[in-house]
């Protein structure tokens, strides 16, 4: 069944996360408390977030052509990006034993942040990171 057509369906946010569990119920209480968004957003979630996007081509495809999608149908003009500490694809996909350095996860959503820009110019981009404990700090900026 439809939803009402009173519902308004625009969205201010797209949002890319990593498919991690661990960190899921803290991302939404950021998006909901400290962002104040609820459920204007549109979420989507890749192994390692950004890095899944920066190292897998048919990866990235796919989340341009949503992204473009959340454009046409909910307006978005923002895109956040979510990164966290001790990820299993950034283990896996740079071949890390462990993954604690803030500044790689930095320098990805930095390059994340081009890939974006370049194919969408006019939107905001803002690329956050989330420690162990889960506190999330703005990195990246646009």
């Amino acid at each position: 069944m439809p939803p009402p057509k009173t519902i308004d369906s625009s969205a201010k946010v797209g949002v890319l996360a990593c498919i991690d569990p661990r960190y899921t119920a803290r991302l939404e209480k950021f998006l909901v408390d400290d962002k104040e968004l609820h459920g204007d957003y549109d979420m989507f979630c890749l192994a390692g977030a950004e890095l899944g996007a920066i190292t897998h081509l048919k990866w990235r495809k796919v989340l341009f052509e949503h992204i473009k999608l959340m454009i046409e149908l909910h307006k978005i003009d923002s895109i956040y990006c979510f990164s966290h500490l001790d990820c299993g694809a950034y283990k896996a996909f740079l071949n890390l034993e462990k993954d604690d350095d803030a500044n790689l996860h930095s320098k990805e959503l930095r390059k994340f942040k081009k890939m974006i820009l370049k194919n969408f110019p006019d939107m905001a981009f803002r690329g956050y990171l989330m420690d162990l404990e889960g506190n999330i700090k703005l990195v990246v900026k646009h």
